[in-house]
């Protein structure tokens, strides 16, 4: 019992964190959907760096947004398993020294917050260049 009140505690610290995480002025591109075959050295980075498996006909779809509260651009990445029903949310970006930064797992709730960025789809430049 003690166990079960120590994770809900937990959950609802980290739901509660998420509430403050503030998007204010942030802006995405569309997103783009493709099969995992399609891009194989992101299925190996995907199962090193997070070790989630994923097999040719499993869904990835991706976006770049840039957040003007962190003032950085990265790739908010969801990747779903059809066989296990499985899905993992993580940002990929880079590093100040222009070297790619590792794969960072994020919570489901943050990857739906970039999804409701504004999408700047028209401008011929980024914002974030």
């Amino acid at each position: 019992m003690k166990a079960i009140l120590c994770v809900a505690v937990q959950l609802m610290l980290c739901i509660g964190g998420m509430a403050f995480v503030n998007l204010a002025g942030c802006q995405r591109k569309d997103v783009e959907v493709f099969k995992a075959k399609d891009s194989a050295w992101l299925r190996q980075e995907i199962k090193n760096g997070l070790q989630f498996e994923m097999d040719d006909a499993d869904v990835i779809a991706r976006f770049m947004v840039y957040d003007g509260y962190l003032g950085k651009a990265a790739y908010v990445f969801f990747a779903g398993s059809q066989k296990n029903e499985k899905a993992v949310t993580f940002i990929y970006g880079w590093r100040e020294d222009g070297k790619k930064a590792p794969l960072q797992r994020i919570p489901y709730s943050l990857y739906y917050r970039y999804l409701e960025c504004e999408v700047e789809a028209d401008k011929q430049e980024e914002p974030w260049r």
